[in-house]
């Protein structure tokens, strides 16, 4: 098979950046675009994070990408979140046809700061109010806080709930949480959810069966009478 033309290449990184305008090299080199990056000569910021905020082991160099020099600005936990949130919507417009990738909006730093808005939100249909989703991203809020996230995002009118995790082993406590919340009626509303691990440092395949472990790469539930 022939490789794509480097102009389509990097048209198509353009576009990309158009709507998720920070992302890692692993990223890049997962989906064919590390060349068009280096065609391009897209600003680049290279940063010790930790990729899970309580642990110290999961800190790693990750150099992030940008279509501005602006767009680099932002504190490394905010580039971090934007390289996740870019992360989700390519894990969820690849698997998910219940929770398309069209429609995944960001909303800006000020707007999360007011009501607990969520990172992102998936406009599902134009004409109907309250069938969105809320879409969140995890570096490993403590249990508390995540009740307060997805209860104010319920409150809110969100019908559905995305969140994605960095935290492999997280995603089955999550969703039994979501329903544990969902039993005490401190979701009002909300009729499904999705819980999905997500990776922008390891390279390769981070989504790839492992040998010797057993962690779901999601969860899924949707909830009756709503």
């Amino acid at each position: 098979m022939s490789r794509p033309h480097p102009a389509t290449l990097k048209a198509e990184l353009r576009r990309f950046l158009g709507q998720h305008p920070v992302v890692t090299t692993v990223q890049l080199e997962r989906w064919g675009w590390a060349q068009a990056a280096d065609w391009l000569d897209l600003p680049r910021l290279s940063l010790d994070i930790r990729t899970q905020v309580t642990q110290p082991s999961s800190q790693v160099e990750l150099t992030f990408v940008a279509h501005t020099e602006a767009a680099l600005l932002d504190p490394p936990h905010v580039l971090l979140h934007s390289a996740l949130l870019a992360e989700t919507w390519a894990v969820l417009n690849a698997t998910q046809a219940t929770f398309p990738g069209e429609g995944f909006r960001y909303v800006s730093l000020r707007g999360r700061g007011q009501g607990r808005l969520p990172d992102a939100e998936i406009q599902l249909f134009d004409d109907e109010p309250g069938l969105d989703s809320a879409v969140e991203v995890d570096t490993g809020y403590p249990p508390r806080r995540c009740h307060e996230k997805l209860h104010s995002y319920a409150l809110q009118g969100f019908s559905s709930l995305v969140w994605a995790t960095t935290v492999h082993g997280r995603v089955t406590s999550m969703a039994r949480q979501i329903e544990t919340l969902q039993r005490l009626g401190q979701l009002p509303g909300v009729r499904e959810y999705l819980v999905v691990y997500v990776n922008v440092s390891r390279p390769g395949d981070p989504y790839a069966p492992r040998p010797r472990g057993h962690k779901l790469n999601s969860a899924q539930g949707a909830f009756d009478g709503l």
